[in-house]
């Protein structure tokens, strides 16, 4: 049995009715028009607007962005030097300031909270730190504790900072993940360079 075609009065107010449509490219067109079933084949036949209405949202849904958590490797360097203690908030004189380039760019600021001896067996120069670190980058900031140690012997120092994911703003609020710090520092000139590398996710 076949449907009997609409009159053409209410064809073309049936048509002023229907939403604005955005336009397929020629190969969405033409699954469309294969999956659409016509009521009629004559040339005055209506199309199953039903059909279309559920291919259309098929596509729109197909089409929505859905945002995926990310987790990157990172690394590049970092020039700091050491912050006069006149400005240095630390209970033990010890930060420094300066800034990350590589996948991380942006500011560093290191604040220290504890300064203490290496085990007797080891260097009498070595010493062990804690501190805060804050990287200020353009879209938020990356806070992070930090451990790690330096020889005041030979300048060089090892440490990890790891991001404190209630404490980062921004882009970076939640993000966790690590950062490991190797380089040495010239304490004549009260400057330091190392490299970094880790990775750091974000929901």
């Amino acid at each position: 049995m076949k449907l009997k075609p609409l009159a053409s009065q209410d064809s073309h107010r049936d048509r002023e009715n229907l939403p604005a449509i955005t336009p397929f490219t020629a190969k969405e067109s033409s699954h469309v028009l294969e999956e659409v079933h016509w009521a009629d084949s004559t040339d005055h036949a209506e199309p199953n607007w039903l059909c279309v209405g559920y291919v259309l949202a098929l596509h729109s849904v197909g089409d929505i962005a859905v945002a995926a958590p990310s987790t990157r490797s990172v690394d590049g360097k970092l020039e700091t030097h050491v912050v006069a203690p006149a400005a240095c908030a630390s209970a033990v004189a010890l930060c420094t300031h300066g800034r990350l380039t590589g996948d991380v760019r942006g500011t560093f600021d290191f604040t220290g909270e504890t300064l203490t001896p290496a085990p007797s067996q080891a260097s009498s120069t070595l010493m062990f730190y804690t501190g805060q670190v804050v990287i200020r980058i353009d879209d938020g900031r990356i806070v992070g504790t930090d451990a790690g140690a330096i020889d005041f012997g030979t300048g060089a120092f090892v440490d990890l900072t790891t991001i404190s994911p209630g404490q980062s703003t921004g882009k970076w609020a939640g993000a966790t993940g690590q950062l490991r710090f190797s380089g040495s520092c010239d304490l004549g000139a009260g400057e330091c360079k190392s490299e970094y590398a880790g990775t750091v996710h974000r929901d």
